[in-house]
């Protein structure tokens, strides 16, 4: 097992965050991790384990590590689908820093930060704003796309290039629509472009969501992602040592 730290969420969370790192069939024994964790007078510990090893989240259960989300990637190989976008999508401009942020900061309810109860909202909404805003400062992914509803950003779908051995992969790394505009096309939308613009120059297309996002969930299998891979999040706060 390996505690690596997270710096950018140490950023976020003003506290160090460290994110624990298991091989598939390592059993983990917890004392590396107290004995860490009692060095520090707070920090935020998290880990994903895979949804068939039991074994593993029960060791990390009783460390009073707790699950807080069901990670689910799901892939999209060729043939590319293809689908005419009902809402104009194109790359962001710099002016829209300022809008996408916001609709990033109010738009999420099941990410893994939203969804653990010791994770203040404003928290977890800062971290989305942020997210999106890396994009525009260059520090984060290879591409951002706006959807437009008239001349008013209404969704972003952000994008992340993983270099592979057999060809690149690009990841949604984080999608979202103004909650005002939902219900009017504008995800399938910024899938629709997605798939046609960055389809034909990868190996294949990802994107992960949580298990408790059954919107989402429908709409990817509606655009033809299938599932890949699915997790277990599991979160520790320090203080609360057993």
């Amino acid at each position: 097992m390996e505690i690596l730290e997270d710096r950018w969420l140490s950023a976020m969370f003003a506290r160090p965050v460290f994110r624990l790192s298991l091989s598939v069939d390592e059993h983990p024994a917890m004392d590396g991790w107290r004995d860490h964790a009692h060095r520090l007078p707070a920090a935020f510990y998290y880990a994903r384990v895979e949804s068939s090893r039991v074994g593993q989240v029960r060791a990390l259960n009783a460390a009073g590590f707790h699950v807080v989300d069901v990670a689910i990637t799901l892939t999209l190989e060729p043939p590319w689908p293809s689908a005419k976008p009902a809402v104009p999508v194109s790359t962001a401009r710099p002016e829209e820093e300022g809008p996408l942020a916001e609709i990033a900061g109010r738009c999420f309810t099941t990410s893994r930060f939203h969804l653990d109860p010791l994770i203040p909202r404003e928290t977890a909404d800062r971290i989305k704003r942020e997210w999106i805003s890396n994009y525009f400062r260059g520090t984060r992914g290879e591409r951002l796309y706006s959807a437009r509803i008239g001349s008013t950003p209404a969704g972003f779908l952000a994008v992340l290039a993983v270099p592979s051995e057999k060809g690149t992969v690009r990841v949604i790394d984080l999608i979202g629509v103004d909650p005002a505009q939902q219900g009017r096309g504008v995800g399938t939308a910024l899938l629709a472009h997605f798939i046609r613009e960055e389809g034909p120059r990868s190996l294949r297309l990802e994107v992960g969501t949580q298990g408790a996002n059954t919107r989402s969930l429908r709409l990817y299998e509606r655009m033809g992602f299938r599932t890949a891979r699915c997790q277990y999040v599991l979160h520790r706060h320090v203080p609360e040592l057993p």
